[in-house]
């Protein structure tokens, strides 16, 4: 912030840069929230979040972002897909997912995207079946993620080669 000559702030930065451009890749009626601000939400608005995408910025600038669907502007509501059911973070469901989970090296993938800590990651010699309960433990634990984003994860990944 810098103050102005008469009176008022000039803001600029780094954070309103990234907000501008989080803001021109949302479409009428939709919000993405960078990252951080998503992890700062209640679990219960987490739940309205899409899982997280990547939105491109200047030159070769990256941002992980999530978007939510306010209000669909009305030429949209009939020819737009309905939007996935929140997560519920059902226990069976979450299991039936991981029997989908495939190949078994997504794991991999899903412990990067629930941002488990690499010590608290399980080890790599041990089995898939152990090797999910380690991960089923951390989720529920104090330090974890909940189910809902366990179980948002996963539908992510078993949903991406279809939507790609």
């Amino acid at each position: 912030m810098h103050p102005r000559h008469g009176g008022g702030y000039d803001i600029g930065g780094v954070t309103i840069a990234n907000a501008v451009r989080l803001e021109a890749a949302s479409q009428p009626g939709e919000l993405l929230v960078d990252l951080a601000t998503f992890d700062a939400l209640t679990p219960e608005l987490r739940l309205e979040l899409q899982p997280d995408e990547k939105i491109s910025g200047k030159r070769d600038e990256v941002f992980r972002a999530r978007r939510i669907v306010l209000t669909p502007p009305p030429e949209d509501l009939r020819s737009r897909p309905p939007l996935r059911k929140p997560a519920s973070g059902d226990r069976r469901r979450i299991l039936e997912m991981f029997e989908k989970l495939y190949p078994e090296s997504q794991l991999e993938t899903l412990m990067y995207l629930l941002e488990i800590p690499l010590n608290c990651r399980p080890a790599v010699a041990l089995n898939f079946g152990a090797r999910r309960d380690e991960v089923l433990k951390w989720a529920t634990s104090p330090a974890g993620v909940g189910l809902p984003r366990l179980e948002s994860e996963l539908r992510y990944l078993l949903n991406k080669d279809e939507t790609a």
